[in-house]
């Protein structure tokens, strides 16, 4: 028995696609070695639970297509932030150009602000590591054969 590890799942901004289709492709093998660490806890009705739960029952979505979904939402709030951020700078160069008073130094800093914030969220979201999936798995001790 071994580790999933970066060998397996090589890291890139694909990493969540390359996760899902590793999983996909080992679903059962994996399924098999999450079994064997909880063998002598439990019974096969609750072994059957657990595969209902990830590959989904009747209506209800698996786990691997929840995560998908969870991750797509992701990456559209990321596109809208990024898409914010455009116009924040499209609205910034546009003041640059008027007079500076007052009300244009304020509604400057104003979009400063807001833009500022759009910023760290986006850098939040980027700062993300594709990996890090795989590193809660391992430090589970989520065991393949």
């Amino acid at each position: 028995m071994r580790f999933c590890s970066e060998r397996d799942l090589p890291g890139s901004r694909d990493g969540v696609y390359l996760f899902c289709n590793y999983v996909t492709q080992h679903e059962q093998r994996l399924f098999d070695g999450f079994v064997a660490l909880l063998a002598g806890d439990i019974d096969e009705s609750v072994r059957l639970r657990l595969l209902d739960f990830m590959q989904g029952q009747g209506d209800g979505d698996g786990l691997r297509t929840r995560l998908v979904k969870a991750l797509e939402e992701l990456v559209e709030e990321l596109r809208s932030y990024k898409k914010r951020k455009k116009e924040f700078d499209t609205s910034k160069t546009r003041l640059e150009q008027r007079p500076q008073d007052d009300a244009t130094r304020d509604e400057m800093n104003q979009l400063l602000r807001e833009r500022d914030k759009m910023l760290e969220l986006i850098k939040e979201i980027d700062g993300r590591d594709p990996r890090a999936l795989n590193a809660a798995l391992y430090g589970f001790q989520l065991v393949v054969r």
